[in-house]
């Protein structure tokens, strides 16, 4: 793997999170990739440890639970460190969605589904 010139890159434990959804952002899969990363010859060498799938199994009652668990870990890590969080810009948040919402929903029968699954 050869990241870009302007990464600062070290050895050492990493994370790589992959993700795929459909064209409205829904069917959210996600899994996560623990390891380390090491320097080869040619660039960087990932050697993964664990795989995580943070969002469970893409039922909406997981995807609600990873999002509070990841909500609650936020607030703690803001709390230790007294600081509060970045203001939500809601009204750019509603812009995006209302074209989307008029144009109803989504096809699904072509989304690629991952093999394993």
């Amino acid at each position: 793997m050869t990241p870009p010139d302007d990464c600062a890159v070290t050895p050492g434990p990493a994370s790589l999170l992959v993700h795929r959804h459909d064209e409205r952002t829904n069917a959210l899969r996600n899994t996560l990739v623990r390891g380390r990363l090491t320097r080869a010859d040619d660039g960087w060498l990932p050697a993964p440890e664990k795989v995580l799938e943070p969002m469970g199994s893409g039922r909406p009652s997981d995807a609600i639970r990873g999002l509070r668990r990841t909500q609650r870990a936020t607030d703690r890590y803001l709390e230790r460190r007294g600081l509060s969080g970045p203001p939500v810009q809601w009204d750019r948040f509603r812009a995006l969605v209302a074209p989307a919402a008029r144009s109803g929903p989504v096809p699904t029968e072509n989304v690629p589904r991952s093999p394993h699954r």
